[in-house]
């Protein structure tokens, strides 16, 4: 990689990336998409990586694999980082956007800690900035619309409970056999 970068016809390839990364982060965004996954993002930067290329006939220079494409895309963008997921994203994105985004899934889980809340954005989005903890916490738990409520006894946050609806009554039909 050195030797690319000191010979500007080897840079074109590269920061091509850059700004296709931006375009792809862009674009989503504008269709009111936060991420853009590796499976959409990969086939464009090999396009464009072959595209810039001075090197695409040599055999002795084979294109960077796609996981390989997707960093340096993410490194050499001005608007753009890579997830932990391998999703290409906005550097700006709001902190409530993330929050959301990282505790997808998280939700079957019984309680929740500050701190594993904050791992879990960090491990998915590294390039943002850390979240705040509580009480700011709180407010970009409810800015994400989950329903996470911190729980003074047990420091974490949970779920709501819900009131069950049983009233022990039978809910079935007594059946019989059929009356011809």
């Amino acid at each position: 990689v050195i030797w690319r970068a000191i010979d500007p016809a080897r840079r074109d390839p590269a920061e091509a990336l850059g700004r296709v990364a931006d375009q792809l982060v862009e674009t989503a965004e504008a269709a009111g998409e936060p991420l853009v996954p590796a499976e959409r993002a990969i086939p464009k930067l090999q396009a464009t990586w072959a595209r810039a290329d001075p090197d695409q006939g040599n055999a002795d220079q084979a294109a960077p694999s796609g996981d390989r494409l997707l960093r340096l895309a993410a490194a050499l963008s001005e608007h753009s980082a890579l997830s932990g997921s391998r999703e290409l994203h906005s550097l700006g994105m709001p902190a409530a956007a993330a929050l959301g985004l990282a505790l997808t899934g998280a939700a079957s889980r019984q309680l929740l800690t500050a701190q594993e809340i904050r791992d879990r954005v960090r491990a998915r989005f590294p390039a943002l900035p850390p979240v705040p903890d509580r009480p700011k916490l709180d407010q970009l738990i409810s800015d994400a619309g989950l329903l996470l409520t911190y729980d003074e006894r047990q420091r974490a946050y949970r779920q709501p409970t819900r009131a069950g609806t049983q009233t022990r009554l039978r809910s079935r039909h007594v059946t019989g056999p059929c009356q011809p």
